[in-house]
């Protein structure tokens, strides 16, 4: 019985509000149907009392399957008014029913049998309704506390998630590996090809510009993102030469779509991190837009084995962020892939990086 009762419960709280409403109602529809006789009578007590109560569970189980029902049409905390008015309304139509087939089926067990008036009739209505009213306020209370508490959690959360972002990019911006190994590049060439220096500033420049913009815009149009990961490219390339290649198969219209600050090179960075970049064996990184309004960013797969322990930190920040059909990672024997959707524009090109 324990077991059948959490089942379709579910929680404690839909136990006592069983118990605060549901059994009350048994008492009172009992002593409606047989005044003084329900108390006098031991066997009629002992049988309508159990017969009412196993009623009530079954009946609380379809109520709780209604509440569900509009609960998943209408989940958001705005919808309220509209899932509690639907809630209401079908479970007093339910009850209503429930009551009318109980008083029906009741005539056929002899120890439960009674006379039925229009004045009983109405009264298990009414009383029905009462304590639909009552349950279903109570249901809609607990439902709407629970969602309030999970926005507040989320809202926190996501807080908590940006502060750590925005200290990651930080991090990223301020990197000493990269600063050193960039100003190591720098240095080579300063003293080899003045030419060549001037260029690799230029781009180091504009990658340290747009880094430190990054987070003035919560969107960027995918041509900025592209300018920006051109200029990184560059420099990979002085550091690593022909081990590493960028293929772009991007389309044009898709230059103002939109997409995060970052995205692009948070991509580029995981690969960089996770696989071989030699001679023998060339990273390829390729990134397309596709025609479904997303970007594809993959690369070649050879795994190197790492001695540090990663944190897996990139990968989370963007699923975090495209937490919407289009966002995909697909992983082959020989390819790891990435899947980004593209918002689409309305008002024009976000400017990031001058």
């Amino acid at each position: 019985m324990a077991a059948f009762i959490k089942t379709n419960f579910g929680t404690k709280k839909e136990i006592l509000l069983f118990a605060a409403t549901f059994i009350p109602a048994v008492f009172i529809l009992n002593v409606a149907m047989y005044g003084t006789r329900y108390f006098t009578d031991w066997k009629l007590f002992l049988v309508s009392t159990a017969t009412g109560l196993a009623i009530s569970i079954l009946f609380q189980n379809c109520l709780v399957i209604v509440n569900m029902f509009f609960r998943k049409q209408y989940p958001s905390y705005k919808e309220t008014a509209k899932r509690f008015l639907c809630c209401l309304i079908a479970t007093v139509i339910t009850t209503s029913l429930f009551l009318l087939v109980c008083i029906w089926g009741y005539q056929f067990i002899p120890v439960l049998a009674y006379p039925v008036t229009q004045k009983l009739v109405i009264t298990f209505l009414l009383v029905g309704a009462i304590f639909n009213i009552v349950s279903s306020s109570i249901h809609e209370a607990f439902y709407t506390f629970g969602k309030f508490r999970e926005t507040l959690v989320q809202n926190e959360f996501l807080k908590k998630e940006q502060l750590q972002q925005q200290f990651d990019n930080l991090k990223t911006k301020v990197n000493p590996h990269f600063l050193f190994n960039s100003l190591s590049s720098l240095s080579m060439l300063v003293s080899e090809d003045t030419e060549k220096a001037d260029d690799f500033l230029n781009e180091m420049s504009k990658v340290y510009r747009y880094m430190l913009k990054s987070n003035v815009h919560e969107e960027t149009a995918l041509q900025q993102e592209l300018s920006f990961i051109n200029s990184y490219f560059y420099l990979m390339k002085v550091r690593y030469g022909n081990s590493i290649a960028l293929q772009l198969k991007t389309e044009e219209k898709y230059n103002a779509y939109l997409l995060a600050p970052l995205t692009l090179f948070l991509l580029f960075e995981n690969a960089l991190q996770h696989n071989v970049v030699s001679k023998e064996s060339p990273l390829i990184i390729q990134i397309d837009t596709n025609s479904n309004n997303s970007i594809t960013v993959k690369n070649n797969l050879q795994r190197k084995k790492l001695t540090l322990q990663t944190t897996g930190k990139g990968l989370e920040t963007l699923s975090a962020k495209y937490s919407v059909p289009g966002f995909l990672v697909t992983q082959t024997a020989d390819e790891f892939m990435v899947t980004i959707p593209l918002q689409y524009n309305t008002q024009g090109q976000t400017v990031i990086h001058e």
